[in-house]
This record gives structure tokens, sequence and C-alpha cells, in this order.
């Protein structure tokens, strides 16, 4: 036994009717998202990413002009800000405030040493010369040489060297001949 049906009859009440199709080819689905506002959105954010990269550089060009004439009149003025003065005070580490001024005071003291004369260890009765005051007296004396030829190749050592000029030199041993 075959039961015939009829398709439209088994659902009349349906909650999604199907559209009749149409002719063939002529059926196109709808866009979901139209191109245009696509291409609206990618030119306003290429526009602000140009923007904002010129407006930037401006502002880093600004800041490294202001920095610099900044530096340039407190070199010319010597001027040792507030921070620079309190850094003594300040626990480590402790931050370079002014180059310049730093490798001034450093080139000063180096001076102050070369000139002038002062204890380098007063236990062991080292001192420190002018170095002009020490160029006059190696040019008096002349600068020390070897007595022997050193044929062996064995001269004295760095410790006999160091000895000798605290007076305490140990002449090396002679080699015997063969």
């Amino acid at each position: 036994m075959i039961l015939a049906c009829n398709p439209s009859s088994l659902m009349p009440d349906s909650a999604h009717p199907q559209p009749s199709p149409g002719p063939a080819g002529h059926a196109v689905e709808g866009a979901d998202v139209s191109l245009r506002w696509i291409m609206i959105w990618l030119g306003i954010l290429l526009a602000s990413g140009v923007l904002i990269h010129f407006v930037l550089g401006a502002m880093l060009a600004h800041f490294k002009r202001t920095s610099a004439l900044a530096d340039q009149e407190a070199a010319r003025q010597q001027v040792v800000p507030s921070v620079a003065a309190a850094r003594r005070q300040f626990p480590e580490p402790r931050l370079q405030v002014s180059p310049p001024l730093d490798l001034a005071e450093l080139r000063t003291r180096e001076d102050a040493e070369l000139n002038s004369y002062g204890w380098i260890d007063r236990t062991s009765g080292v001192v420190r010369i002018p170095i002009d005051r020490a160029i006059d007296i190696i040019a008096q004396k002349g600068v020390p040489a070897r007595l022997e030829t050193n044929q062996g190749g064995a001269g004295p050592s760095t410790l006999q060297l160091l000895q000798g000029r605290r007076g305490q030199y140990i002449p090396p041993q002679s080699q015997p001949k063969k």
C-alpha cells in the first residue's frame, strides 16, 4: 500500500515560507556590508595615521630644539640645577646630571694632582711631585738602563724591578756558562 502525499498539505502553516524560485541566473543575494563604507573607514584610518605621524615628528623636533637651547644656556652660565646640588645626598645609583660640568671637574682635579706635591702613601714614604719637576729630574739623571746585555734572554723580573725602586733590588743569580 503506497500513500501518495502532497508536500504542501503536510505543512500548510510553515513559519518560514520559501520564496518561489525566480528565473534562472537572476537570483542574487543582497550584500551584508557596503564596500563603500569599508573604503571610507580605511581612508579615515590612513589619514589619521599620517596626521599622527607628522604631529609626533613636529613635537620631537620642538623638544630637541628646546633641549639643545637649554643645554647651551646651562653650559654658558655654568648653572647647576638643584637636582645636581642635591645629588650628593641622593642614594645610589646616582645619575649623571651634567656631563660637561662633571668632565670639567674631573680635569680640574687631575690637573691639581699633576701640578702639586702630595702624599701617595705616607707610611711607605711615597710622594707625588709635579710632572714638570719629574721631567726635569729624569732629564738630569737620565733614564735608567740595564747594566748587563741580557744575552740569555732572562733579565730581572717585574718583582725585582719593583724592589729595585725601593732600594731592595736582588741581583739575578749568574747562570753557568755552557
